[in-house]
């Protein structure tokens, strides 16, 4: 966004009255606020406590908006006028429509905007990448903001007007490429994007096996579906999810990097009435879904598109190596399709991402179901959750277990043999052991190696008497939490994921609420009865 300012001849009186008459519109259709805001703050005509309760990030457009007036009608006629001209650059088709009808004097028949000259440059010896349709991005600005232009050719202007239309359906996200301006130069539409640093498949192909298994490539393929969790919350299905339109920010000042989700020249909106996308094969072909192959005439295509072709991502990221659908299709059949996440350290992938490439697309868990998964849990919620599940197998009296203890305890260890390598005593540290050992009830050591259910109570009880341990039993355990995770999950890697499926049948007690996502029961509940994922493209 260009910056704005006010001048010396005072506010813009037309922009002021202005902001005043379409109040009410203004609130319903800027899909946008966060922009506005952030440049608004920049230049002080909002306070911080005004900017903070904007950024609320369970709050709708509609709401923030309402916020952001509340703070206009406080700095006065200056402020007002300011947020006209942030409307101008990040709204101007919008500020035209509602201009064409004013009553403002002198502007009845005259367009809002009487700025002809360009607001994008680009540099054509800098080119960033390239797309479908001719289409080329370059390095460029937009006002004093260095941007990304993409410049698609007016043949495919359709596919353009689509992508302007989508970016400003979305509220702003920290994970979605932030769009500033659209202008027709010559025989290409421009469009200025947020400049990012590379793409995720370069960044894949710079980097190293143990590089591509890291926390910060974890925190990149959750922060993935951070942003299609949003789009699908907007009933937006991007259509094209693959690493090259995945972006990743400029690393900020901590050297934290930002994934931008971009490229909406595909994507569908969703209406209430039902979910399903019912216009033609789009995307790209190895990358997407098996039932955009099957063609859509029989078919109900929904936002398990996306999740399909964010599993594909996920593999190729964690693994480098590219499995497209149509070889995907084959090794299912064949029984051998993740040869390469067979190691113990990819159990937890492994599962998510079977469960995002099932051939069934009512199979596959939604976007906000991805997130709840342990593969992105830190260790302090590993350590957390076992501590909870310890505690809830050995309460029988809690008002909220409704499930059986003894029927919960017997799916616990029901193929526990796997889980503890038959005795997890005696793959544990010898200190440690002796250190459980010393712990006697009637004469006899208090821990069955055989059970996962004291493993699980080993875990609680060495974290919650951590202090108290031997120094040589710290020195092994390792710090709280990381330290003390690693030792368990290195040794039991079957243990997160056994524990997580067992304890799936307690989702809905209040204990449990936070790790497993929403039944699709509450789900339906919460929206009247209507799914999310049911709900036809236009």
């Amino acid at each position: 966004m260009a910056d704005t300012t006010s001048t010396d001849a005072g506010p813009n009186r037309q922009g002021v009255q202005f902001v005043d008459q379409h109040k009410d519109k203004l609130i319903q259709r800027v899909k946008t606020p966060m922009p506005i805001a952030d440049t608004l703050l920049t230049h002080g005509h909002i306070h911080q406590e005004c900017y903070s309760k904007i950024s609320t990030p369970q709050m709708t457009s509609q709401d923030k908006m309402r916020m952001l007036y509340e703070g206009l009608e406080e700095g006065g006629a200056a402020v007002k006028a300011a947020f006209y001209e942030c409307l101008l650059i990040n709204y101007p088709h919008l500020v035209k429509d509602l201009g064409s009808g004013s009553t403002l004097d002198n502007t009845r028949n005259q367009p809002v905007e009487q700025e002809t000259k360009s607001k994008i440059t680009y540099n054509p010896n800098e080119q960033l990448g390239t797309g479908a349709g001719g289409t080329i991005v370059y390095k460029g600005m937009f006002g004093n903001r260095p941007v990304a232009v993409k410049r698609i050719p007016v043949t495919f202007q359709k596919i353009a007007e689509k992508e302007v239309k989508r970016l400003l359906e979305v509220d702003y996200h920290i994970n979605v490429v932030q769009y500033f301006w659209s202008e027709m130069d010559g025989e290409h539409q421009n469009i200025a994007i947020e400049l990012c640093d590379k793409s995720l498949k370069e960044y894949v192909e710079k980097s190293s096996g143990a590089e591509r298994q890291s926390e910060q490539i974890i925190d990149l393929l959750k922060q993935t579906m951070e942003g299609l969790s949003h789009l699908h919350s907007h009933n937006i299905v991007h259509r094209d999810v693959k690493p090259a339109n995945i972006m990743l920010s400029f690393p900020d000042v901590g050297g934290k990097v930002t994934v931008k989700i971009t490229d909406f020249g595909l994507a569908k909106k969703l209406c209430p009435e039902s979910s399903s996308i019912t216009s033609g094969f789009k995307g790209t072909v190895h990358w997407c879904a098996p039932e955009l192959l099957q063609g859509v005439s029989n078919d109900n295509l929904t936002s398990a598109v996306d999740i399909f072709s964010a599993g594909l991502v996920f593999y190729y990221v964690w693994t480098g190596e590219g499995k497209n659908v149509f070889t995907l299709i084959v090794d299912l059949a064949k029984g051998h399709c993740f040869e390469k996440l067979q190691a113990n350290h990819d159990i937890l992938i492994k599962d998510l991402i079977e469960q995002m490439l099932s051939l069934e697309p009512g199979k596959r868990p939604s976007a906000d179901a991805v997130l709840k998964h342990p593969f992105f849990w830190r260790k302090d919620k590993q350590l957390k959750y076992f501590q909870d599940v310890s505690d809830r197998v050995v309460k029988k009296d809690q008002p909220d277990n409704k499930l059986d203890l003894a029927s919960l305890i017997q799916k616990l260890e029901s193929d526990g043999e796997k889980v503890v390598k038959k005795n997890w005593m005696e793959h544990i540290t010898e200190d440690l052991r002796k250190d459980l050992g010393t712990r006697l009830y009637k004469g006899k050591c208090v821990y069955d190696g055989r059970s996962v259910q004291d493993l699980l109570r080993a875990i609680r009880n060495k974290a919650h008497h951590y202090n108290e341990s031997p120094k040589e039993v710290q020195e092994s355990l390792g710090s709280l939490p990381d330290g003390f995770m690693q030792y368990f999950t290195s040794r039991f890697p079957l243990l997160l994921l056994h524990t997580y499926q067992v304890m799936s049948t307690c989702a809905e007690e209040n204990t449990f609420r936070d790790y497993y996502p929403k039944s699709k029961e509450v789900l339906m509940a919460e929206e009247n009865c209507i799914p999310a994922q049911n709900q036809t493209a236009q």
